[in-house]
């Protein structure tokens, strides 16, 4: 049987850990996935109004039971001027592309820095395939 104050109790918890997530990055306009080659592990990677691209374990974004108050922890890739509006993943490869009119390109063995970044565009770039 389901301790309806305990449950309630969660629900604010968890309500209270999206809102203070949402504040810090309340602009996500692009999303997408990838096993990490070094780790293996899933990662999330999250495109914003502000030009950051935002990398994150998605299971660090679910609550826990020993801390439902713990804010997710992001790593933080800063390249573009405007928002990244569109992400694509390749074998090798993570694509972004932002309304500054350009795209980045990173090598998923590390994406702390692309490895390319594609100029020229005289239109915002709003997708890749």
């Amino acid at each position: 049987k389901l301790d309806s104050k305990k449950t309630e109790e969660q629900q604010k918890s968890i309500t209270e850990l999206i809102r203070s997530t949402v504040l810090v990055y309340t602009d996500i306009v692009s999303l997408t996935h990838f096993v990490d080659s070094s780790s293996k592990k899933l990662t999330l990677a999250l495109g914003c109004a502000d030009g950051k691209m935002l990398l994150a374990d998605p299971h660090e974004l679910i609550p826990t039971n020993t801390d439902p108050s713990a804010i997710p922890t992001f790593n933080t890739v800063d390249e573009h001027d405007g928002a990244i509006v569109a992400m694509l993943v390749t074998k090798t490869y993570l694509f972004t592309c932002s309304t500054d009119c350009t795209c980045a390109v990173y090598s998923l063995d590390m994406l702390t820095r692309p490895k390319v970044i594609l100029i020229g565009h005289s239109e915002e770039v709003t997708c890749v395939a």
